[in-house]
């Protein structure tokens, strides 16, 4: 009797050991996949990173797609710009020089991750020092965008911790 219960206990173990289904599936809030003739593309939302190559100009990612982008933009739009921030990351205060040719106002914007305005404020002064106190906002990364007249002249990724 001990014999047959061992070898029924054993087959149930082999059988459970091996219904397991290990194709790469994904489960996301969000994906898609789009091809033509020559091209396809696809997307998700919330995959690890697996390998990304880059040569040329172009950007390969194989594997899993990535989980977070950090999007930075830097834009300039003369050469003889001369714009600098500091600490980042920060805790409190942001300082913020800037020596900008011309006339235009200069307009300074803190921007959340979601788009949400939380400082702007305009200067007459192409040349100065100033400070953004941040400690009224909570520990996250913001955006600090510089604009001279209707132009953007650069933007800033900033980390509040």
């Amino acid at each position: 009797m001990k014999k047959i219960t061992i070898i029924i206990i054993g087959l149930l173990s082999y059988h459970v050991a091996f219904c397991q289904s290990l194709a790469p599936e994904v489960i996301s809030s969000s994906g898609n996949y789009f091809e033509n003739g020559t091209v396809s593309l696809s997307w998700t939302l919330g995959e690890p990173v697996i390998e990304t190559d880059s040569a040329g100009g172009h950007i390969l990612t194989q594997g899993f797609q990535q989980s977070r982008y950090d999007i930075v933009v830097v834009e300039n739009i003369e050469e003889n710009l001369n714009i600098s921030l500091y600490p980042n990351p920060t805790s409190q205060l942001l300082n913020l020089d800037w020596e900008i040719p011309g006339n235009a106002a200069v307009l300074i914007e803190l921007i959340d991750m979601q788009g949400k305005k939380l400082i702007d404020k305009s200067y007459m002064e192409n040349k100065s020092k100033k400070q953004l106190n941040l400690s009224n906002y909570p520990a996250a990364d913001y955006f600090v965008r510089i604009s001279s007249g209707n132009k953007l002249v650069k933007t800033f990724k900033v980390t509040k911790h």
